[in-house]
Order: structure tokens, then C-alpha cells, then sequence
């Protein structure tokens, strides 16, 4: 069984697989995000529908999705990746006792918008195409020009956006502790607190910064990343 919507067109997000019998998955993975994840992001998120309760999460190994998909690892990482900058899919790594480190995969709510696969598409390569010194020599020239108390409040519509999409630990690691700097013109700088933070955003979470943004702006916005302190000495 593959996708439906409730009472008002409102997309459903649990993926029920009771009795191991069948699960389901949102038509707009095929509708709308497709031409972005490809053939093999589609069959690894549908493996993924496949093993997530109604948390929405699963510990799934990578060898399993490997050997029940019939696919590379390579395949399946390059999968988990588009799926991940597709911000259909977070992926949170954690060590157990003995410093094995298992993923955890928790499957995010499907945005149904005709324009889906091309807001997707250009994920991270776009967000580094404002590098760490462009986006300082950014903030010297709009240094000023819009209001901090506007920025504040830009930022924390998107952090309430945010915070149902990712689980509570990445928001409490990753995303409280940043900030909104600087807006104008469609580019945006967020300052973490620390070197690993702003990597963490740029790679993990920026698919999900981006579109939190956006919908708080009104208007697509490219984001860079910078650590705070410098970015107060600029």
C-alpha cells in the first residue's frame, strides 16, 4: 500500500507496518522527489518505511538495506545522502558501550509542494557555494542595514519549524545554540558556537536550515555557516 491523505488533504506521516504485513509510503516520494534521489533513493526510503515503527525511527543496519535492497554499499550511502539532503530522512549517529557506531534513522514529514524535487535538488552544493570568508565579507557590507530584533525573530520561526523535524538531541547539539546573523537579498549567514557546530550544519542539517528559512523569509535563501565568535570580531 503506497500513500494516501487524511480529512483535508493533510499528508499522514506514520508508517504503520502491523503484522509485518504491509507499510506505505507518501505518493509524493514518487510525485514530487524522485527526479532528485533517484531510483535508488527511492527503493532505500521505502526500505526504511518498511523497518520504522510509529516513532517514525529505525536502527536498520546499512547490511541489511545492502543485502535485502541487492545493492553496493556504496549504492545504499550515496541513497542515505540524497535522502538526508532531501531532508526526507535525519540521520543521527550514536556508539554503544563498546564504541560501535550504529545510525539511527528518523523518517521526516513529507512536504507535498509541486516544486519538491527542485527545491531539493541543489541541497548542499549550493549551500557551499558561500564560502566561510565570502559570507564575512558579506556581513561587512550589510553590517547595519537590517534590524537584530528582526533577525531574532526570523530565526526563532524557523527554530520552531526545526524543531519538529529533527530529533531532540540534534536540536538541543546542532541548533539551539546557533543564531541568525545576517538576511538580505535571498543569502543568509547562521552563526554556530563552534567549528564542529557550523560543519554539522553545512553537511547534516543544511537541506532542513534552508527550507526553515525560506518558509520564515517568504523566499528561497542560500545559507552559510560561520562560527559565532568570529563572526562578531568581523
Amino acid at each position: 500500500m503506497v500513500g494516501w491523505e487524511g480529512a483535508g488533504g493533510m499528508p499522514i506521516s506514520v508508517r504503520d507496518n502491523r503484522g509485518g504485513e504491509w507499510w506505505w509510503a507518501h505518493n509524493a516520494i514518487i510525485d514530487r522527489y524522485a527526479p532528485a534521489i533517484g531510483a535508488y533513493g527511492v527503493a532505500v526510503y521505502c526500505a526504511l518505511c518498511r523497518y520504522a515503527g510509529r516513532d517514525q525511527q529505525t536502527w536498520v543496519s546499512q547490511r541489511t538495506l545492502r543485502e535485502h535492497l541487492g545493492l553496493a554499499d556504496a549504492t545504499v550511502r550515496k541513497a542515505l545522502r540524497a535522502l538526508q539532503d532531501a531532508a526526507l530522512v535525519e540521520i543521527e549517529e550514536q556508539k554503544d558501550d563498546r564504541g560501535r557506531t550504529t545510525n539511527l534513522y528518523t523518517l521526516l514529514p513529507v512536504r507535498d509542494a509541486p516544486t519538491a524535487a527542485r527545491e531539493v535538488a541543489p541541497a548542499r552544493d549550493e549551500a557551499a557555494s558561500l564560502t566561510r570568508r565570502g559570507a564575512l565579507q558579506f556581513m561587512e557590507k550589510t553590517h547595519g542595514e537590517r534590524d537584530p530584533t528582526e533577525l531574532d525573530e526570523l530565526w526563532k520561526t524557523a527554530l520552531a519549524d526545526l524543531r519538529e523535524q529533527v530529533t531532540p538531541s540534534n536540536y538541543a547539539r546542532w541548533l539551539a545554540r546557533a543564531r541568525l546573523l545576517e538576511r538580505s537579498d535571498g543569502t543568509a549567514v547562521v552563526g554556530a558556537p563552534d567549528a564542529l557546530t557550523a560543519k554539522q550544519l553545512a553537511g547534516r542539517l543544511d537541506a532542513l536550515v534552508r527550507r526553515a528559512l525560506s518558509d520564515a523569509c517568504g523566499e528561497p535563501v542560500t545559507v552559510a555557516y560561520v562560527v559565532a565568535d568570529d563572526a562578531r570580531t568581523s
